[in-house]
């Protein structure tokens, strides 16, 4: 009776670290130990076994990263100008698997610069399209199209100037 009892217990323990629920906003991730194989899970509840299987997490709904960066403009007579751009970033992971692996290879620092390059592009390319530098002020309510940045898997929805200072050079 002793030994039916703990089986039952040993059972019980074995099911209860092997099921594991997927909420709403995220994806999970589950590689084997063993042979390097990589399965994702959306919503809902799921099985994986204990002790082979690595499980990780990835929030996929909308996220906010704050960013400042150095932005240079010239005027008509050829003047270079720099400004110290202050934003918020809010960008969803579209493509999670993409995201997981640069995620398995890269710190987060990684990925912030990456996100950040981007960023800088869209925004470089924004005042250029504004020509001089008394328009540059409309760049605090400029909109962007979604951006998909491929190597990471994300989407920038939105950019929000919070902060514009000239620095002179």
């Amino acid at each position: 009776m002793k030994k039916i009892f703990m089986l039952f217990i040993l059972a019980f323990i074995v099911l209860y670290t092997s099921i594991f629920t997927v909420k709403e906003h995220q994806v999970a991730f589950v590689s084997n130990k063993y042979n390097n194989a990589i399965r994702m899970y959306t919503f809902g509840l799921h099985f994986a076994i204990p002790l082979i299987n690595k499980l990780t997490y990835i929030e996929v709904n909308k996220r906010s990263s704050a960013l400042s960066i150095k932005v240079n403009t010239a005027d008509q007579k050829h003047r270079l100008t720099s400004y110290q751009l202050n934003m918020m970033i809010i960008y969803h992971i579209s493509v999670p698997t993409t995201y997981f692996k640069y995620q398995e290879l890269n710190s987060l620092t990684v990925i912030s610069k990456v996100i950040a390059n981007n960023v800088k592009d869209l925004i470089q390319t924004k005042v250029l399209q504004l020509g001089n530098i008394n328009t540059l002020n409309q760049i605090k309510s400029f909109e962007i199209e979604p951006t998909f940045i491929p190597e990471l898997g994300i989407v920038i929805d939105n950019i929000t100037l919070t902060s514009l200072q000239g620095i002179h050079n």
